[in-house]
């Protein structure tokens, strides 16, 4: 009876880790994320904007954005923009996160290099 307990114990749990994938498989990604090395924003601004609502992008990281300090970028209040421009030539980077994240963690950066 031992052996029969086990071995229905097994069959079990491994009918139970196959429904656990098939249920990751059938869901939704939990975090949507968008790379684009976007050769400058401005011009781009109204096509971004519309790409992030439409594809409910969470987390945005855009290279060359060509922006410099006296450049606004108003994504509306669902979204918060985080820069690094480069004010004597073309580069910068932009991270934007959706504000509809439920988790936030802390992460702390160095500028200096090794």
């Amino acid at each position: 009876k031992l052996i029969l307990l086990d071995s229905l114990l097994q069959e079990i749990h491994m009918i139970s880790r196959t429904i656990k994938r098939l249920v990751l498989l059938d869901r939704e990604p939990e975090l949507r994320l968008l790379q684009w090395n976007c050769n400058g924003i401005r011009p781009k601004l109204q096509e971004f904007q519309d790409l992030l609502h439409r594809e409910q992008i969470d987390v945005a990281l855009i290279q060359e954005t060509h922006l410099n300090p006296r450049h606004a970028v108003d994504l509306g209040p669902q979204f918060l923009v985080c820069r690094k421009d480069r004010v004597s030539h073309k580069g910068g980077v932009m991270s934007v996160f959706n504000r509809r994240l439920t988790r936030k963690e802390s992460l702390q950066s160095s500028n200096s290099s090794p």
